[in-house]
């Protein structure tokens, strides 16, 4: 247990093996990799509360999920990609992976990438490109353009996915493929 404003709640770890038990993969995902991105710390005391959790329902599961969450997820929609990504039989990318010029110049960290793919992974949530003011979407819109031409620049292929993209990851995987025999031909 724990203290936070004077109330006591289930610690960071436990509170991730308790909804890891209950919830489904997607939730699950995001409530423990926003927990581990919060609370880094709790990271480590994960094997103490799966154990104090041994018995309960679910326990199986939680499992699972808790040597599967990763708190460098930046949003719920990297979470999940990591999920479709595993389900769709693909390796593991490494996350926010962060690209140098041979020149020591810092190019972009990158949601997921697989160098040995040559294959950069992005997942667009849109919130950014959103904005009450025109002109700053307009921006936001040339600068992540900028950015992705200087990811290419070093060599790499890029994939962009969407929300909708994360129901229907088969034609994500099939752009990933593409891109992949793309960097090796």
């Amino acid at each position: 247990m724990e203290i936070v404003d004077g109330i006591r709640v289930t610690s960071a770890a436990r509170t991730i093996v308790d909804t890891a038990r209950c919830l489904d993969a997607d939730r699950a995902v995001v409530l423990g990799g926003s927990a581990l991105r919060l609370r880094p710390a709790a990271h480590a005391a994960l094997p103490a509360a799966l154990t104090a959790a041994d018995t309960r329902t679910g326990i199986a599961a939680a499992r699972r999920m808790c040597a599967f969450l990763d708190g460098r997820s930046e949003s719920p929609g990297e979470s999940i990609s990591r999920l479709r990504i595993r389900a769709a039989g693909l390796p593991g990318p490494v996350l926010q992976f962060e690209i140098w010029t041979a020149g020591g110049a810092f190019v972009a960290r990158t949601d997921f990438f697989r160098e040995e793919f040559g294959v950069v992974g992005e997942f667009d949530g849109m919130g950014k490109y959103r904005s009450a003011d025109p002109g700053a979407s307009a921006e936001t819109v040339r600068r992540e353009k900028l950015r992705e031409d200087a990811i290419r620049a070093q060599g790499y292929e890029v994939v962009r996915w969407t929300w909708s993209e994360l129901f229907h990851f088969d034609d994500v995987r099939a752009r990933i493929d593409a891109a992949t025999r793309r960097r090796w031909r």
